[in-house]
């Protein structure tokens, strides 16, 4: 049975991460490449599910300062959400998961997580990346300034947002860890160890996966880590660490 794998977290906390290290798993992101928005910080680039993240971004839409203000919606505001997005949002899905048994898609927005999660019924597996808060919001206070903001942002202000947005996660993720499987990692796990993560992830979402997905995760994740060693007329991939 095809399976959606949704990737969720909050702004500099590890999604792209997650979606590359996911998309060497064998886990199809249609259509979602990197590109040089972030390039200072995301050297490879910046994992983005561009047209799941346009619908968030409709224009005049009555839900936009909702969905961007990162207030914790009541269930009628998440209701008339999912009527808004359902017919823009299967058709995206019907395109996705043609051929591919296990494709993936990024949310932007707190708010959509559990949107989405209800459209797809009981055919998604969520997997959400969160990060140590304080490096989380040293990188969110770089990104703000490397966008033209205030050059004077301060550290406690985007610590207390990161605080905030990542309470407001967990408490969609908890309603929707009563309809679907929730998995969990983190920015720090994945760069100090990414085969010990693909593997738990693989067996939690019930991917197989060899060492070719192994080999790709490690030359995504951190390719200094691949170390090759000869074994008779074969080379062998070892990790490091």
């Amino acid at each position: 049975m095809k399976k959606a794998i949704m990737v969720c977290g909050i702004a500099r906390g590890g999604t792209s991460l997650t979606c590359g290290l996911l998309n060497a798993m064998g886990v199809d992101f249609h259509q979602t490449a990197f590109n040089d928005v972030h390039v200072k910080y995301n050297p490879k680039g910046h994992f983005e599910t561009y047209e799941i993240f346009d619908l968030n971004r409709k224009p005049n839409s009555e839900f936009s300062p909702l969905i961007n203000g990162g207030e914790y919606p009541s269930q009628n505001r998440v209701s008339d959400w999912e009527n808004h997005l359902r017919n823009d949002f299967m058709k995206l899905v019907d395109r996705f998961s043609q051929g591919h048994d296990y494709w993936g898609y990024k949310i932007g927005s707190i708010f959509s997580v559990e949107v989405f999660a209800n459209l797809l019924k009981g055919n998604v597996h969520l997997v959400c990346v969160t990060r140590s808060v304080v490096n989380n919001a040293m990188s969110y206070q770089n990104l703000v300034r490397s966008h033209g903001g205030n050059k004077e942002f301060p550290y406690f202000q985007s610590l207390k947002e990161i605080s905030n947005s990542t309470n407001n996660l967990m408490r969609v993720l908890e309603k929707c860890s009563l309809n679907h499987p929730v998995s969990f990692t983190t920015f720090e796990d994945i760069r100090k160890n990414p085969i010990k993560e693909c593997d738990r992830l693989a067996v939690e979402i019930g991917m197989s996966i060899g060492d070719e997905e192994r080999r790709k995760v490690l030359e995504f994740v951190e390719p200094d880590l691949i170390l090759w060693e000869r074994e008779g007329n074969n080379a062998v991939m070892k990790a490091k660490r």
